[in-house]
This record gives C-alpha cells, structure tokens and sequence, in this order.
C-alpha cells in the first residue's frame, strides 16, 4: 500500500449490521430486498444531515460510517434503530429489521475511498457484541458523552496487542430473541 496519499485521522467509526438479514433473505427474498431497499435509502438519507460524516462502505447487510464526533454518531445510531422499528411497524418479526451496532473513537489511515487500520477492525468487534438494538461503544467512545450505558465487557481484535472495555446501550422495549439472534451476555 502506498501511503504517500494517505491521511492520518481520528474519528468516531460507526458499524451497523442488520441481525438475521440471510434468513430474511432465504424466507423471502422479495419482501426482504423491499425491506433492505428502504432502510439503506433512510441511512442514506439521514446521513447527509450530519457535518464531518460520510459512509466509508456498505457491508451488504451493514455499512460502515466515519463521524467527526461521537454523540453525533451516537445520534446517527439512534435513528438508524428508530428507522427500522418505522420499516418494521407492517412487518411479521421474522421479516423485521434488527440493527446491531457498534462505535469506536480511533485513528485510521483514510485513503479516500476506504479507511483501514487496527481501529477499524476493532469497531467491526465491538458491533458483533451488541444484541439486536444496542449500541455497543468502545471506552474511547464512552467517555465522550454517550450516558445510560452498562459495561458489557471486553473486546479483543484478533492478534491485537490489548483489550478494549466495551459498554452497551438499547435505544428500545426488549426485542424478540430468536435463537438466530440472541447474543450471549459477556463476562
């Protein structure tokens, strides 16, 4: 990689997945492309209304999200639960959309099109430890100003050389818990 055009930032890196989106997809492909359409054309949406941010990719059931702030990608996240709980409101549960999410602050090395760094693996673990509705935050994020969080644990990145303590907020009434989309507590 030539990083002789490469830019050395810090951000809050937001990473969305939307739980159980394959089964959706195999129970009915039809009404779960329609639902998939319509939530990636609100983050769309609601995206442009936040100064300093942009999407980095999509992750075909998820995308990932740089913001200049945390609380702005806290709110971000907020919506993105709050969009799905609209798209859901005509839907049975099993083809109801379910975001788990996860933010980091951290430096990565943005390379225009793309972003890379040990951050950005880190911010993908921290979102595989939220449940159907949470947030999951790194301490980094944590302590600037995302309240009403519990430790949820630690994350470890693979072959990273420490662990990152990681907190957890639900934006929502408890979801249904399939066993396809229960995560476990951590310890």
């Amino acid at each position: 990689m030539d990083f002789k055009f490469s830019k050395f930032r810090c951000g809050a890196l937001l990473v969305t997945d939307l739980v159980a989106s394959t089964k959706m997809l195999c129970d009915d492909e039809e009404v779960a492309l329609r639902q998939l359409k319509r939530f990636f054309s609100g983050v769309t949406y609601e995206l442009r209304s936040y100064a300093g941010s942009r999407m980095i990719k999509g992750l075909g059931d998820g995308f990932l999200a740089a913001f200049a702030d945390v609380e702005s990608a806290a709110d971000f996240a907020f919506k993105m639960v709050t969009l799905a709980d609209e798209l859901n409101v005509d839907q049975r549960p099993e083809q109801s959309i379910y975001p788990r999410q996860g933010i980091h602050w951290t430096s990565f090395i943005d390379e225009g099109r793309d972003i890379f760094g040990l951050g950005v693996n880190m911010t993908v673990r921290i979102a595989d430890m939220a449940r159907p509705g949470e947030l999951t935050i790194s301490s980094q994020a944590w302590r600037q100003s995302v309240p009403n969080s519990t430790l949820r644990g630690k994350c470890i990145a693979k072959n990273a050389a420490h662990a990152l303590m990681v907190y957890g907020m639900t934006y929502r009434k408890a979801l249904p818990d399939p066993d396809d989309m229960h995560k476990p507590a951590l310890h």
